[in-house]
């Protein structure tokens, strides 16, 4: 009943200098930030700010690659962002070539079954309701040959007819043990379906000779001419979405065989496995993953003055603008402590607690004369050199989101309704802007899986929400109960 929440995923994104780092000098953007001192309304005072906000949605182009986590499933009821179709395409093959089941010398006298079987992670949403697996045959040509193209979650290949029955899966029960080939062998977390005895007698035939229409198992370039890839889809009933690692060992093709040596007939199996290494002519698996949201006669698509949805990618984002907060009407100060203050706004209990908010929020800049956006000064990590304006050291080395305050704390709401809230630093950022009269930047807030500033590189960039993972309604700057705010602390100079 209740979702598998993942371990927050902290990565490192770009290796800076120390050199850089230790170059830096203390000056006005580092002071005050460890210690607040009490507010006296004499020498240190706080106060809040108006933020306008806007909502947003992306174009989202985001990417999955084989060290991530994949999606499979359907969230068909969302009341707050409708749903979410995740669609799995994946190419299995041969560990060597030319290839051949069993050993050397063993005589194969049939295909007794083939299972698709997929690592489980995890899981999003209502796991309650089952979900109805299908495979069907890949066609495309395009997807078997593009092992190093990299797609994003809006391609989806051309595909023929199902080659299993429809297979229901209670992601309740994945993680118990379940034996299989004979009680031989067991596994736990793994989606096991069986595909059609028909498309597994067609695995008996293939072969590694020089000539011939079923000879995939002589090189890769056959292999991915005959063999395109399978694609796995959620075609009905589900209201979750399951996280799945291809690069296991437990991701595979099972070719369940009968074979004979020395007069002895056993029955054993073979797999095949998504391959990542390159050499020669054997090229990596082809992977990809279509996901699609479907946002029509939600809230979210159409949001009331006082509401913005906020949705991990591919979702949406809030823009934010800080009129009172010109850095020509504003003192020369110590800022103790600034942050960006989200809250959320309640709603259906039950679907607050099975859709979880994101493990994560982050806010960037609009650089309105470069038309680009690009990331928050100091902040992000006061403890690693950056600069957003130099393109070698536009990010830090690493995040620290509990700096950042990205991470969600929890606390009672108005009316004694527990809710989630988040409090972004953004001190520093400030701080530089009231010192040196810097420009008074918009923001953008969001919950990315990744990050990509193109006008620096073509670098994806980690953070720290698994994809597709989290929504959450909160106020916008004008909510009575749950408004948007910034809170300044700070110290005449």
């Amino acid at each position: 009943m209740r979702k598998n929440v993942f371990p927050v995923i902290i990565t490192g994104i770009l290796v800076a200098s120390f050199v850089f780092w230790g170059c830096t000098k203390l000056d006005t953007t580092n002071l005050g930030v460890d210690l607040i001192p009490a507010v006296d309304n004499v020498h240190t005072f706080r106060d809040t700010f108006q933020i306008e906000t806007t909502q947003g949605f992306f174009n989202d182009t985001s990417q999955v690659n084989l060290s991530g986590n994949f999606l499979l499933g359907r969230i068909n009821n969302d009341p707050l962002f409708g749903t979410t179709n995740a669609e799995l395409f994946l190419q299995f093959k041969p560990p060597f070539y030319p290839y051949y089941y069993g050993n050397p010398l063993d005589t194969l006298i049939g295909i007794d079954s083939v299972v698709l079987t997929l690592k489980y992670s995890g899981s999003y949403g209502d796991t309650t309701i089952p979900q109805q697996l299908e495979v069907t045959r890949i066609t495309d040509t395009e997807f078997s040959d593009s092992s190093f193209k990299p797609h994003n979650i809006n391609y989806s290949p051309m595909l023929g007819l199902p080659v299993s029955s429809v297979q229901t899966v209670d992601i309740r029960n994945l993680p118990n043990k379940v034996y299989f080939a004979h009680g031989k062998d067991s596994s736990t977390n793994q989606i096991r379906i069986k595909l059609d005895p028909i498309y597994a007698n067609e695995w008996y035939l293939y072969d590694s000779s020089a000539t011939g229409s079923f000879n995939a198992f002589r090189n890769d370039s056959l292999f991915r001419k005959i063999i395109k890839g399978l694609a796995v889809k959620s075609i009905s009933s589900g209201n979750a979405l399951m996280y799945l690692v291809l690069d296991d060992p437990d991701t595979r093709l099972e070719i369940h065989f009968r074979k004979r040596f020395n007069g002895k007939v056993d029955t054993v199996f073979n797999s095949l496995g998504i391959q990542t290494a390159y050499y020669s002519d054997f090229y990596p698996s082809a992977v990809a993953n279509h996901i699609q949201r479907d946002r029509t006669g939600t809230p979210s698509l159409n949001p009331g003055p006082d509401e913005l949805y906020l949705q991990t990618s591919p979702g949406s984002y809030a823009n934010l603008h800080f009129p009172g907060l010109h850095p020509d009407s504003i003192s020369n100060r110590v800022i103790n402590r600034a942050e960006i203050v989200v809250e959320q706004i309640p709603d259906n209990p039950y679907y607050d607690s099975v859709f979880a908010v994101p493990h994560a929020l982050y806010v960037d800049l609009i650089d309105t004369a470069a038309a680009k956006w690009k990331p928050i000064y100091f902040d992000l990590n006061p403890m690693a050199y950056y600069d957003p304006d130099n393109a070698s050291f536009y990010f830090p080395s690493s995040m620290d989101y509990n700096s950042f305050g990205a991470f969600p704390k929890h606390k009672t709401g108005p009316g004694g309704t527990g809710i989630y809230y988040y409090t972004l630093n953004v001190t520093r950022q400030l701080q530089d802007m009231v010192s040196r009269k810097h420009i008074n930047y918009d923001m953008r807030l969001f919950a990315p899986y990744t990050l990509v500033y193109p006008q620096y590189s073509t670098a994806i960039l980690p953070y720290a929400n698994p994809l597709a993972f989290g929504r959450i309604k909160i106020g916008s700057g004008s909510n009575p109960q749950y408004r948007m705010k910034l809170i300044m602390t700070w110290t005449k100079i």
